[in-house]
């Protein structure tokens, strides 16, 4: 099998042609919607005939489990980073992150799976729960970032850190959101790097635990208010 050579190293499990038929398919929805997904647009985007993607994919449901995979190979780099950082805390969670950015840069037509999996997928109960059973393990890994934040002082010790990732995860979402579609506007490294420097700048109070400031309350209770 002649292997394609993708963003998620050699063990991509597509041939060439195969990863041209899903390339395709991820373009004609991120040009079109989701339902523009028919055989004869993704046949007439990757010039090729209707019959010629039957050689490679059981029909429409089979071309669909594939670019699920495809979703797949994205969490799995994201839990990878996860647990190949050396650095811990905050800075595990934003490297983290910012590696799955740089990939979503690397290769946009298969980003805007990832970033519109619920309206892709929503017709295919069996890969709505994989996709929420991935998103939970995905969400597990952030909460456990912010524990260790927690543990090393970087973050309060009772911050609610499920509210905390819930918010994270819903501002990275919002601004790869906005990217995907379209907006030259967002460069989205830039903006992750913004989001993580508002995160630190919420923590770095500079007067004492339970002092309060001139503004009334304490700096963590004005960090909370913010988060939460």
């Amino acid at each position: 099998m002649n292997v394609e050579i993708s963003p998620f190293g050699h063990d991509w499990p597509f041939s060439k042609a195969k990863t041209s038929l899903l390339r395709a398919a991820a373009l004609v929805m991120r040009e079109e919607g989701p339902r523009s997904a028919t055989l004869k647009n993704i046949a007439a985007r990757a010039g090729v005939t209707e019959p010629a993607i039957f050689r490679h994919f059981a029909g429409v449901d089979g071309l669909f489990e594939a670019l699920f995979t495809v979703v797949e190979f994205f969490f799995r780099r994201l839990e990878v980073r996860f647990l190949d950082c050396d650095t811990p805390g905050l800075e595990r969670l934003h490297a983290a992150y910012e590696d799955l950015v740089d990939v979503l840069q690397d290769s946009v037509e298969f980003g805007y799976l990832v970033i519109h999996a619920d309206p892709i997928f929503r017709q295919y109960a069996a890969l709505r729960q994989r996709l929420e059973d991935i998103r939970a393990a995905s969400r597990e890994r952030v909460i456990d970032c912010l524990r260790e934040a927690q543990d090393i002082g970087q973050i309060p010790a009772d911050m609610d850190v499920d509210t905390l990732a819930v918010s994270l995860i819903g501002a990275v979402a919002l601004l790869l959101t906005e990217w995907s579609r379209g907006n030259d506007m967002i460069d989205p490294s830039a903006s992750m790097r913004r989001v993580w420097e508002g995160v630190r700048s919420i923590f770095s109070v500079a007067e004492p635990a339970g002092a309060p400031s001139a503004n009334g309350g304490t700096a963590y209770e004005r960090a909370r208010e913010r988060v939460t």
